[in-house]
């Protein structure tokens, strides 16, 4: 690991640079030891002496308090020669990525440079969205945050339900996130409308800790997670945590960092982890603020993070840091799934983005929030129209109210099979708008069929399955945010389909199949 000049900013103390590249402190007696499924966990602790600190509740993860009578060296060896431990780490601590105070004659200076006006002008977010600020708690009585609050806030740190804010670096950040906006009263954040889940895991802010707060988070059904937090190194639970939130619906963002440091090769948790939206900094200038943590590979996307006012307890007051920066994009993530209620967290991502405004620093850019919430305004469905229709493979059958009626035939190797070919042109509006887009075949029911979806590729030249499924449901329902240019027709902007039945039995009597309809909805971007 390579050797740098490290600043650290915890809890509010301006700690000296140090040389080197510490992972950060752990816990001197707590290992976390992840156990094959059927393992009793109590059994192999008893052995050695160890005690339950916390079952971490997924991926047979626990945590567990080494006896003062063995040496961690001696825990670690034992667990790891186990046939029933699949994986042995030590329980290191996180930081608050937080910065030195740099004050802004623009208290709000990050509005009019991440267009956050023209979004809200679209969406001002829906209390229905939460965002977790899994940090050093929240002051849930601010007079900007009270009415934002969601009840089943937690205190993972000290293992109760208070996740009242000791420190003012988690209210900084929700205060970013989601402060009440257009109340009169205090700053406006960029999440408006979104509500905020308080999820407390400092100060005994180790690796199982922060863990369980974002297994806790994804639990309470926060849609966006927001990690203010890191630590040099790498961990296997970490990486499980976040597939557990991503599994269930939530979209964990987390700071970059406060190293000033390219990270393309340094390991950092969690933010270079998978399925994590690595965030670095930007100032009122528009470039990166010096401290933050940068790479064009390794770092996602950039974010308004030095000089922000926000909410402090029982107070407003400037901070800097990629902890700032990361509740800003945490907030735009969750106005975005206002607007788009369905978007997964990898379609979240991939939009914010997609949508950034571009910066060499960083693998995408600086966020542009007008951009991300409009990347999803659509219009109302425009119906393609229908240019020709005929049999594709069978002998086409007379048939009153049907689109089309197709008697079977042998296909060798394959059985029977029938099937209709349809040319449907999309209207006018261009291809790279296209947001949504719903081919719907409906069919009388064949029993013992599989229905088959097939797209006439202009490139290729070739018919390309796209969808299939059972026969017996009498419908097929291609739904996908795009479609691939090779599918249009240039010029004409003709699609090419095929539908088709097949029952694989060659022993099998032919079937009729009975087309009732083919309807095509493309849904574009209503600003261009």
């Amino acid at each position: 690991m390579k050797t740098s000049i490290r600043n650290i900013i915890f809890a509010g103390a301006l700690l000296l640079p140090v040389l080197s590249f510490a992972q950060g402190s752990a816990e001197a007696d707590v290992l976390l030891v992840k156990t094959k499924p059927g393992v009793t966990g109590s059994l192999l602790d008893a052995t050695i002496g160890a005690t339950l600190k916390r079952d971490l509740g997924f991926g047979g993860w626990r945590a567990v308090r080494v006896s003062r009578s063995v040496s961690m060296a001696t825990a670690e060896r034992y667990y790891k020669s186990n046939p029933g431990v699949v994986a042995v780490e030590r329980n290191y601590n996180h930081e608050l990525l937080r910065d030195v105070n740099d004050p802004r004659k623009n208290q709000l200076y990050w509005i009019p440079i991440i267009k956050a006006n023209q979004a809200w002008a679209l969406t001002t977010g829906s209390p229905n969205v939460v965002v977790a600020i899994v940090d050093s708690g929240v002051d849930y009585n601010h007079e900007d945050l009270k009415s934002k609050i969601v009840p089943g806030g937690k205190d993972i740190s000290d293992g109760d339900d208070d996740p009242m804010d000791a420190d003012g670096h988690g209210t900084h950040c929700a205060g970013i996130a989601a402060a009440a906006t257009n109340n009169n009263i205090g700053v406006a954040s960029i999440g408006y409308n979104v509500r905020i889940l308080p999820v407390k895991v400092f100060p005994n802010s180790s690796d199982d800790t922060v863990a369980a707060g974002i297994k806790y988070a994804a639990d309470q059904g926060a849609k966006v997670i927001s990690l203010s937090l890191g630590r040099f190194g790498e961990s296997t639970l970490m990486q499980e945590a976040v597939n557990y939130a991503t599994a269930k619906g939530s979209l964990c963002v987390a700071a970059a960092g406060n190293n000033g440091l390219d990270v393309t090769d340094i390991a950092f948790v969690p933010s270079n982890l998978d399925n994590v939206l690595n965030v670095a900094s930007t100032n009122s200038s528009d470039v990166r603020s010096g401290f933050s943590n940068y790479s064009a590979t390794k770092v996602d996307i950039a974010a308004p993070g030095e000089g922000i006012m926000s909410t402090l307890p029982g107070t407003y007051g400037f901070a800097s840091g990629t902890s700032m920066a990361c509740p800003m994009v945490a907030g735009l993530a969750a106005l975005v799934k206002s607007y788009a209620p369905t978007a997964t967290p990898k379609e979240l991502t991939d939009v914010l983005k997609l949508t950034a405004d571009k910066k060499p620093f960083v693998e995408s850019g600086r966020i542009n929030a007008y951009r991300a919430v409009d990347y999803f305004t659509i219009t109302t469905p425009i119906a393609s129209s229908l240019v020709s229709k005929g049999v594709h493979q069978g002998t086409a059958t007379s048939g009153s109210g049907a689109f089309i009626n197709v008697r079977s035939i042998l296909v060798p190797g394959y059985g029977q099979a029938a099937g209709f070919t349809a040319t449907h042109r999309l209207p006018v509006n261009p291809l790279s708008q296209l947001r949504d887009v719903n081919l719907s075949t409906t069919f009388t029911p064949v029993a013992t069929g599989t229905a088959q979806l097939f797209l006439w590729n202009y490139r290729t030249g070739k018919h390309e399955l796209v969808l299939s499924g059972p026969a017996s449901r009498g419908s097929l329902v291609l739904s996908s945010g795009t479609l691939p240019a090779q599918y249009v027709q240039t010029g004409t902007r003709n699609v090419g389909i095929v539908v088709r039945i097949v029952i694989p039995n060659v022993r099998a009597s032919s079937f009729v199949f009975n087309a009732k309809a083919l309807t095509g909805l493309f849904k574009y971007r209503l600003n261009p």
